[in-house]
């Protein structure tokens, strides 16, 4: 293995070719002598690489290793170039195609000419911080084999469900009983699933203690039905160990009949929301996935990001405006009250009724607060004897008493 000519690495080259769409890591060489570096084209599917094959190798590095890691994986390069050692084993972080660091850990061999000088590098690049595939604890498959099963597919899913479950308050049984005693649990619960799944059905955990349930034929009343049979098979389970712990579940569902889809990301994102509505509206119950329901979210999220960038950019959209009161018996202005208006350019004028809770769940209420009593007090200056009223938050005054 010390010694290989050009016609071995050029084998070498067809196998990684050949291998390219069998594995999940990325096998490389490194050609010193015509310094051309060469990878699993797949990589370029994951990481910010100008090819699966360029030259000029080891600066060409500096555009795609994240940049606090450089310095440490040149240094070791190039101790493995001039054979000071002639195995690398790093750790460290590529750029993604998205401009994220990706943990990857890197081992690879020189080499050498009959000379002993350091001729090819070839070696294996893996993801470490990747979700796994399975998972050994619940003995089911994990979320990468759930992405592959969906990546795969060319039309949109037009039949079917995905049950996304999660145990509620799961945490507290990890802090109260143990970590190892979590890992039972989580095991017994999908013994619990697995039980009633059809072969039509596959389990899958996808995140601590959360589950997906994919199947290819039935409907959103099929989904409920298991929903609700899964919920008595728990509760049986807390009876068998007489009630040392108590578990419930909560859980979002998607029709592939009514959102016919084949984008991984918009599942996951879709499922969340409606499991995150399942907690928000007390746990322990399903939410249908609504497009009419998300979209609303997806508002709320935006309009409370345009609240914090008007707040940080000196309430830019915000106004006061003075509404007289009039005294009917004097017919003259007793005082003014002080409301607040907003205007931003992406959806325009918003009714206070919908900004101004958002400004309390944020807490922008508090900074915002205090800029319309500012308001308010310069109006007082320039009105003699008009008192001015203004509306107190419950939040601002909870929060921020003085």
């Amino acid at each position: 293995m010390d010694r290989l000519d050009a016609k071995a690495i050029k084998t070498y080259k067809e196998i990684i070719l050949i291998l390219d769409q069998c594995i999940d890591d990325y096998l490389f060489v490194m050609d010193l002598d015509k310094d051309i570096y060469f990878i699993s084209p797949h990589a370029m599917k994951r990481f910010n690489i100008p090819s699966y094959e360029f030259s000029n190798s080891l600066p060409a590095h500096k555009k795609f290793v994240y940049e606090d890691d450089l310095e440490m994986l040149l240094s070791d390069m190039n101790k493995l170039v001039s054979g000071k050692k002639n195995f690398h084993n790093l750790q460290y972080r590529w750029i993604g195609k998205d401009g994220i660091p990706i943990w990857i850990n890197c081992r690879s061999k020189s080499i050498k000419d009959h000379d002993g000088n350091v001729k090819y590098i070839i070696g294996c690049i893996n993801e470490i911080g990747k979700r796994q595939v399975a998972d050994n604890d619940s003995g089911l498959l994990g979320e990468m084999s759930f992405k592959n099963f969906i990546y795969p597919i060319n039309e949109d899913i037009k039949q079917g469900f995905i049950l996304r479950i999660d145990i509620d308050d799961f945490k507290n049984i990890n802090e109260n009983f143990g970590v190892k005693y979590g890992d039972v649990v989580l095991k017994q619960v999908g013994n619990c699933i697995k039980k009633l799944l059809t072969k039509n059905q596959q389990l899958y955990r996808i995140v601590a203690d959360e589950f997906i349930v994919m199947d290819v034929v039935g409907s959103k009343e099929d989904a409920r039905a298991l929903y609700n049979a899964i919920r008595r098979s728990i509760t049986c389970y807390v009876e068998s160990i007489n009630y040392d712990i108590y578990l419930t579940i909560s859980a979002g569902i998607l029709d592939f009949h009514d959102y016919p889809n084949k984008s991984y990301n918009s599942i996951m994102q879709w499922t969340e929301f409606a499991l995150n509505q399942s907690k928000t509206n007390g746990k322990n119950t399903y939410t249908i996935f609504k497009q009419e329901a998300y979209q609303e979210f997806l508002r709320k999220n935006k309009l409370t990001k345009e609240l914090h960038k008007a707040v940080n950019q000196q309430f830019k959209g915000f106004e006061v405006y003075f509404q007289p009161i009039i005294d009917m018996k004097t017919e003259k202005i007793h005082s003014m009250e002080a409301l607040l208006r907003f205007e931003c350019d992406e959806f325009g004028k918003i009714s206070p009724l919908e900004f101004i809770p958002l400004l309390e769940e944020s807490d922008l209420i508090i900074p915002v607060g205090r800029w319309v009593l500012d308001q308010a007090l310069k109006a007082v200056s320039m009105f003699s004897n008009i008192k001015v009223q203004i509306n107190m938050s419950y939040v601002q005054v909870l929060k921020h008493p003085h």
